[in-house]
C-alpha cells in the first residue's frame, strides 16, 4: 500500500486471521487492558467536566497523569474524585462487568466445570485430577453494601 502519492515508500498490511487467537496472549492482556480502559474512561470525564467549568484550556495530560495552573489543582483533584466515583459506584457497570467476567471464566473453563458460591463468595472450578477454590467477592453484596457514601469532601485517600 502506498499512503502518499509523494512519497515511494510502501506499507506492508498483514490481515490476520480473525477466527484464531492465543489464548494465553489474552489471558495475560485482560487486567492491563481493563486498566487502562478505566484510566481512559476517567480521564475522559475529567477532562470533558473541566472544559465545562473552567474557561482557561490550559491542560496538559500523559496517560493517567495531569497538570493543570495551580491555581486549578483543587477543581482537578475534585473532577478526579468525582469521576472515580461514577464509573466505580454505578451499579450497572458493576453488574455487567461481573457478568461479563463470570462469562469468560465459564468459556474458559467449560460451564460443567465452574460453579459460583455467591454465599461463600467463592469459585469453584473441579478439573479432571483436582479442585480449585478461588475467593469471588459476590458483586450483589458490593452493591447492597450498607457502607455509607463516600464524602468527597473529606476524601484524601482517592487521589495522592
Amino acid at each position: 500500500m502506498k499512503p502518499f502519492v509523494y512519497t515511494k515508500n510502501l506499507l506492508n498490511l498483514i490481515v490476520l486471521n480473525k477466527n484464531q487467537f492465543n489464548k494465553n496472549k489474552q489471558k495475560i492482556a485482560l487486567m492491563p487492558n481493563l486498566v487502562h480502559s478505566l484510566d481512559a474512561a476517567s480521564l475522559c470525564l475529567v477532562i470533558a467536566n473541566y472544559f465545562k467549568q473552567i474557561d482557561n484550556v490550559n491542560f496538559y495530560s500523559i496517560h493517567d497523569c495531569f497538570a493543570v495552573p495551580c491555581n486549578k489543582v483543587n477543581k482537578l483533584i475534585g473532577l478526579l474524585k468525582t469521576a472515580y466515583c461514577i464509573i466505580y459506584s454505578d451499579s450497572k457497570y458493576l453488574l455487567d462487568f461481573d457478568s461479563n467476567f463470570r462469562s469468560s471464566i465459564i468459556k474458559s473453563f467449560d460451564k460443567d466445570v465452574v460453579s459460583f458460591n455467591d454465599k461463600e463468595e467463592k469459585i469453584i472450578i473441579n478439573l479432571k485430577n483436582k479442585t480449585i477454590i478461588l475467593k469471588y467477592p459476590s458483586i450483589k453484596s458490593v452493591i447492597d453494601s450498607k457502607t455509607p457514601k463516600i464524602n468527597l469532601n473529606d476524601s484524601n485517600y482517592l487521589i495522592h
